[in-house]
């Protein structure tokens, strides 16, 4: 039996590292190992934002590869006193005079500098593209911003243009797709590591406690989408998730199109049933797991669905877990 003393509990105690001494005789690969340690100790003491945030006061040259994608709000008109004044041109030492260029890269945008006595000339975009592509990150980025908080191109542009930015892309559909593919990489490799750890917590046993659960998009039984999830009792983590939607937005709806995103027919109350019975069903396909103990709400239909089934046999019978605390 899968060990259930733990239930989204952290370990308890301390974690006191321990230091690093250097004797006078240690070499010098030896001292370039241990200072590599202590800055990587320093690194995970260091909240979210520092990590994200290099320290500025540094040469930004010095940074290299390892900062990533850093993004400023500037103002345009302080850059461009700044070639003009302050930054010369390398044939002649003269000041550069900066343009932006009228395009249909959304908020990415070309700068020109020109030099005021020679005909050097230098072309650069403010963002970088994504490899094989006219798509600058920074559009992918701000339509990944919107969803994330829920809103879409109307507030986007509202955005930009109460902060002065250039328009945002017309169309969010073909940034959605690439970051709809990238998202489902990493669900895909969180859950498989959830998996396995939910399994190393259980000793290896691969008979895992999980806790199943259903929402939907709105309150009621009216919602079109709706989502099952389960959790593992021993981690906390999601190792699995069925999304079922009754939204069809094809033309033609006796004739369904291949991408048509609905996959549920029925009620909307029903949804947790069959989203907890397919979830149990591909538990061995996906994880080798069997979820025998299950832990549910007040609302047992969906685990009479699921032992209704007999999906792990009778060698592996699912027992219910009763939540006592369950807030309606």
């Amino acid at each position: 039996m899968p060990r259930l003393q733990k239930v989204f509990k952290k370990p308890k105690g301390k974690y006191y590292p321990r230091k690093n001494t250097i004797d006078s005789k240690v070499s010098t690969t030896d001292s370039k190992l241990n200072a590599q340690a202590e800055h990587a100790h320093d690194s995970k003491q260091s909240c979210a934002k520092e990590k994200k945030i290099p320290n500025l006061n540094e040469s930004f040259s010095s940074f290299g590869d390892s900062v990533g994608i850093l993004n400023a709000i500037m103002n345009l008109n302080i850059l461009a006193f700044v070639f003009k004044n302050e930054v010369h041109c390398k044939m002649c030492n003269s000041g550069l005079d900066m343009q932006v260029l009228k395009g249909k890269s959304g908020l990415a945008i070309t700068f020109v500098l020109k030099c005021f006595a020679c005909p050097y000339r230098v072309e650069f975009s403010s963002s970088n593209f994504h490899e094989g592509t006219q798509i600058a990150t920074i559009n992918t980025r701000f339509v990944y911003v919107m969803r994330s908080i829920g809103k879409g191109a109307e507030a986007g542009r509202m955005f930009c243009g109460v902060v002065n930015l250039p328009q945002p892309p017309t169309r969010f559909a073909p940034y959605g797709k690439r970051i709809l593919n990238a998202a489902k990489l990493v669900y895909e490799d969180s859950i498989q590591n959830a998996a396995k750890e939910a399994i190393c917590e259980n000793e290896g046993n691969k008979n895992i406690a999980v806790d199943v659960d259903g929402t939907w998009q709105k309150r009621g039984y009216t919602s079109l989408n709706g989502v099952v999830t389960v959790t593992s009792i021993d981690t906390g983590k999601v190792i699995d998730v069925d999304i079922l939607s009754k939204y069809c937005a094809c033309k033609n709806l006796p004739f369904h199109e291949k991408d048509c995103k609905r996959n549920y027919v029925g009620s909307s109350g029903v949804m947790e049933i069959q989203g907890a019975s397919k979830i149990c069903q591909r538990s061995l396909s996906l994880h080798n797991a069997r979820y025998i103990t299950y832990l549910g709400d007040g609302d047992c239909k969906a685990f009479d669905a699921v032992k209704k089934k007999n999906i792990y046999g009778n060698e592996y019978p699912i027992e219910k877990l009763e939540c006592i605390v369950h807030v309606i």
